[in-house]
Order: structure tokens, then C-alpha cells, then sequence
């Protein structure tokens, strides 16, 4: 197995590049800058959407009004998950 992996591999060292990479990188800079170029301000709008959103969210949860027990003390017997509580509902 490695014999013919090593003849495919030579095989393929030998063969000539089908096309040239060298100017592979300075040409996807080249369209990187032209798409900065054409959207400057696009960038921003991810952040700015995220962080408006995030706001917005923290506002409307700060808003709620919950109403909480007016007891909330671990210790007493009218907490609504105690173990006693549940038992006693379940008859």
C-alpha cells in the first residue's frame, strides 16, 4: 500500500502545475480592497445591530414588573417548592 502511495506521490511531483499560484494571494487582496471600497460603513452594522438588540433586551427584562412572595425566606413553610408543599398538594 505504501509502495503505490509513494509511486502516485512521486507521479504527482512530477506532473506539471496545471496553473500558477503565485499571484493567487496579491489577487485576493486586490478584490478584499475593492470590497471595502465599495461597502466602507459595513463593518459597523453587525456590532451596532448586536449591541442595539442587547439594549433593547436588557430594557424590556428591567421593565417586567415580576411579583415576588412576600415571604421569601428559605426557611418557611409557605415556599411554594418546598418538598412538604408539594407532598400536601399531591393528596
Amino acid at each position: 500500500m505504501t509502495d503505490r502511495l509513494d509511486s502516485l506521490l512521486s507521479r504527482l511531483a512530477e506532473a506539471p502545475l496545471d496553473r500558477d499560484l503565485s499571484t493567487l494571494e496579491p489577487r485576493v487582496w486586490r478584490r478584499i480592497a475593492a470590497a471595502e471600497r465599495a461597502l466602507p460603513l459595513a463593518g459597523w452594522r453587525l456590532p451596532a445591530v448586536s449591541a442595539l438588540g442587547a439594549l433593547l433586551v436588557g430594557i424590556a427584562s428591567t421593565s417586567v414588573a415580576t411579583a415576588r412572595p412576600a415571604d421569601t425566606s428559605p426557611f418557611s413553610s409557605t415556599v411554594a417548592l418546598a418538598p412538604s408543599t408539594l407532598l400536601e398538594a399531591s393528596r
